[in-house]
């Protein structure tokens, strides 16, 4: 039977992101680790080490204190400096147009190549509400932010 090789990782508690700035998620505890311990620390809570080179399934969501201001983005970058420079895969979804932005919910699904094992990934959000605005830890049946890589060429 092929078992995945997993991480999910959890933002149990608020974090406030800044205004108008890119901010990396310091995630609070990884609850499905089905690879090796290296993947993720809690000394290093905003960074995420792929151990194997090759394809990840990558899944994201996070929801967002209420704010009917400006915009919400999320970014999976390549290395530990954040910038434009150096994200992978550009913009995640943004709740413009959505009928209730005191909800703001962000959420994706991609398939994510990684050229060589080891590479560092940091997943950041950016929020331009014009105040610092908190990610929430849970709305209704929304759970806390969480991260999940599955590893696809195993």
């Amino acid at each position: 039977m092929l078992q995945l090789k997993t991480l999910k990782l959890v933002r149990s508690t608020s974090q406030s992101i800044s205004n108008n700035t890119e901010q990396a998620i310091s995630w609070n505890s990884a609850e499905i680790n089905t690879g090796p311990a290296s993947w993720w620390s809690p000394g290093s809570p905003t960074q995420i080490v792929m151990p194997w080179a090759g394809l990840y399934l990558m899944t994201f969501h996070c929801s967002w204190a209420s704010s009917s201001a400006g915009i919400r983005l999320a970014h999976l970058n390549q290395t530990t400096t954040i910038s434009a420079a150096n994200q992978r895969t550009g913009t995640g979804l943004n709740p413009n147009g959505h009928t209730d932005e005191s909800n703001a919910y962000l959420a994706y699904t991609m398939v994510v190549n990684v050229p060589a094992a080891g590479t560092v990934y940091v997943k950041t959000v950016f929020q331009n509400s014009g105040a610092a605005l908190d990610l929430r830890t849970r709305v209704g049946q929304i759970q806390p932010a969480t991260l999940t890589f599955a590893y696809l060429d195993g």
